[in-house]
This record gives structure tokens, sequence and C-alpha cells, in this order.
């Protein structure tokens, strides 16, 4: 019984080493992207873009329900899978669509890529907790 608690513990701690620099990135740069939008728009981001500033309150709107709806589902899926491959895998993908912001110049566009934000967002932060 010792066996195991001491190979658990050094497991946690293995992957509390491996993992939690990378998490902490991850939450650093996903809250700074959500404050950022606000920046950007100060910033004229949506003249830029040739968007309306209701289009950015858009997709602001359904990043936050996807967000929010979907973290039950991602701490299911958590449970289910382990985050091993999952959090790297939608680390990448989250920071390509967040650079992808660069060339938005619809509303649709904006919409696709705060949802898929949105997404990998709600999915990643529930497999942490």
């Amino acid at each position: 019984m010792t066996d195991n608690k001491e190979l658990n513990s050094r497991v946690v701690r293995k992957l509390d080493f491996i993992l939690l620099p990378f998490l902490s990135v991850f939450f650093l740069a996903s809250s700074l992207d959500r404050s950022n939008v606000g920046n950007a728009e100060s910033a004229n981001f949506t003249e830029d873009a040739g968007l309306d500033p209701q289009d950015l309150n858009t997709s602001v709107a359904i990043f936050f329900a996807v967000f929010v709806s979907l973290q039950p589902l991602g701490a299911a899926l958590g449970r289910k899978y382990g985050m091993v491959r999952f959090v790297p895998a939608c680390m990448l993908v989250w920071g390509f669509c967040t650079a992808m912001h660069i060339w938005v110049r619809s509303k649709w566009e904006l919409i696709a890529l705060r949802t898929i934000i949105g997404v990998l967002e709600g999915e990643t932060v529930a497999k942490a907790m």
C-alpha cells in the first residue's frame, strides 16, 4: 500500500513539474486574450478591420456563452480521456486562432475565431481543474 502512495506521489509531482508551467502560460495568455479584446477596440480594431463595434460585442458574447457552457463537458471528457495530449493540442490550435485575428475582415470571421477560441478555452480550463 505504501508503494502505491509513493508512486502516486512521484507521478503527481512529475506531472506538476511538466504540466503546470504549460497550464500557467496558457491561463496567462487566455486571460490576456480576453482582456485585450477591449484594448484592441480602444485602438480602433473594428474600424481597421472594417467591422462595426457591435460585431465585436456579438463575438465576445458568443465567446463567453460557448466558454461557460462547455466547461462541464470538458470536465467530463477530461476524466474519460485525460489531458496529457489534449491540453497541448488545444494550446497549439488556440495560439494559431489567436494569431488569425490579424486577417479578420468580416463579422463572421471574427465570430468564428472567437467561438473556436471559446471552445478550446472551455474544454481546456475544465480539464485543468
